[in-house]
């Protein structure tokens, strides 16, 4: 979507992304008690609508998946931080 074919994908910037998965973390881990957080949190992203886009879809698959493969609530928060972060980064690196 953010690559058509036939095009380079953008150089991304790992230390960067690194950085940002910390503050996330940090900012979510911080707001825990907060209902509000999490919608905040992808609201915030570079690009909120594939974002939540994306997030429906992987919900979609892990329905699918029996329970006990299914990815804990830590795991799909983790999943949550590593999606934005990677959108985010892309869609700053598009924009360059």
């Amino acid at each position: 979507m953010l690559v058509p074919a036939g095009t380079r994908a953008p150089e991304l910037c790992y230390d960067s992304m690194e950085d940002a998965l910390a503050r996330a973390a940090n900012e979510l881990g911080n707001n825990k008690a907060d209902a509000t957080a999490v919608p905040a949190f992808l609201a915030c992203s570079q690009q909120p609508q594939l974002l939540r886009l994306l997030l429906g879809g992987l919900m979609s698959a892990v329905d699918g998946l029996p329970k006990n493969r299914q990815p804990d609530a830590e795991a799909m928060v983790g999943i949550t931080l590593l999606l934005r972060v990677i959108l985010d980064e892309l869609d700053i690196a598009l924009r360059r």
